[in-house]
């Protein structure tokens, strides 16, 4: 995976015990880490890098959560 890619995986735990997550950071190597981590424990995971924009800011913040939530159909 590149830098500033958006990537999504992982599957339900069990039948309405989904999870899902947003991981700023996600592409770099510790946010990575966490990435694999949290999809090996069964968790939908959207990794965001420097690409999405920058999400100290408002608006890019925005941006990075609202492509989450599409993607994933909501965070938990």
């Amino acid at each position: 995976m590149e830098r500033g890619e958006l990537e999504r995986g992982g599957e339900a735990v069990r039948a309405g015990a989904l999870k899902r997550a947003l991981v700023t950071g996600g592409t770099g190597k510790l946010g990575a880490g966490i990435v694999e981590h949290l999809r090996a424990a069964g968790w939908q995971v959207v990794a965001a890098g420097r690409g999405e924009g920058d999400v100290a800011g408002a608006e890019g913040a925005r941006a990075v959560v609202e492509h989450a939530v599409a993607e994933l159909g909501g965070l938990e």
